[in-house]
């Protein structure tokens, strides 16, 4: 089998084929799924501007231009594998199943009015730290998996044990009952890198001096919320990891991998209370070239984390 995106099909051909297939599969097949103005409001989240004329001039199959014709086939080829799980089989002309192991559907959500900011997909929280409510209304729109990566995510823990569970833990359980997993990455308190990492931070804040003391505690809080959820037999599942490699970045990230996927990143700064540091928040469908470098730096980070039991 040959299986190919629609940024590999070369020929104008191959993508009128491409886009044929794709509207068939999702307006026919999937009918009751998706209706034309759903999937102009699809497209318009993963930044694809397409009129509803236009999209109705494809679907009854009349001449549109070879960039709105590129752009189609991009943004339903990626509603169709990150919402369906299919790939395009340019052999057969048809869409198979592309679904790895651990696949989870990633909904793409339907399009808002949006701000100047969320247009070109970068909002800049320039009083630090978002509040808990603006916290658990970012997480709230993954459909995949949510991670969340600090030193020693020490605000994070508190959350669950200093908030009312309305507040927060709530929010968290819903995401775990309809099947979205929460990763937690912490740095490894034996590690040499955590106790540089402190030693170098009392220079400037003296309170952190033997601050890599305080994360196994914050791991057992972990451990013990992890324990009640498993308990509830959630078909999301909470995950704990510990890394080897010192992060430079607070990041918090929702559906990493797929098209609708956004970050939040917040570096560590010399003297700055983690709190006050400014918080930039990307999209990838709005800016997709912003977004693949912290998420690339996000997986370099994590490299080699090894699971907490």
């Amino acid at each position: 089998m040959t299986s190919s995106s629609p940024l590999r099909i070369e020929t104008r051909k191959q993508k009128k084929e491409f886009l044929s297939v794709a509207i068939h599969l999702l307006l026919d097949t999937h009918g009751y799924r998706y209706t034309q103005a759903a999937l102009v409001a699809k497209l318009e989240h993963l930044g694809i501007k397409i009129s509803k004329s236009l999209l109705s001039n494809a679907v009854s199959g009349r001449p549109i231009s070879d960039q709105s014709l590129w752009a189609l086939a991009e943004g339903l080829g990626s509603i169709i594998e990150d919402e369906l799980g299919l790939g395009y089989d340019t052999e057969k002309q048809a869409f198979v199943d592309a679904q790895t192991e651990g696949w989870k559907p990633a909904e793409i959500p339907i399009a808002r009015p949006s701000t100047r900011e969320e247009d070109i997909g970068l909002i800049f929280h320039q009083g630090g730290r978002l509040s808990t409510g603006g916290k658990v209304a970012f997480i709230n729109q993954a459909t995949r998996d949510v991670s969340v990566l600090g030193v020693r995510l020490n605000q994070f823990s508190q959350y669950f044990y200093n908030r009312s569970d309305a507040e927060f833990k709530d929010h968290i359980e819903a995401l775990l009952a309809r099947g979205v997993d929460l990763y937690c990455y912490l740095l490894n308190p034996d590690s040499n890198a955590a106790k540089f990492y402190f030693a170098n931070r009392a220079k400037s804040q003296r309170e952190e001096l033997y601050g890599e003391t305080t994360i196994k505690p914050i791991i057992e809080k972990l451990v013990q919320v992890r324990r009640e959820f498993q308990d509830k037999g959630h078909p999301g599942r909470m995950h704990i990891l510990l890394m080897e490699r010192l992060p430079d970045t607070n990041f918090t990230v929702v559906d990493g991998d797929a098209a609708c996927g956004q970050l939040l990143a917040s570096n560590y700064m010399q003297g700055v209370a983690r709190s006050k540091t400014p918080v930039v928040q990307v999209t990838r469908a709005r800016n997709p070239r912003l977004y693949e470098v912290y998420l690339s730096a996000f997986k370099a980070a994590i490299q080699e984390a090894k699971r907490v039991e």
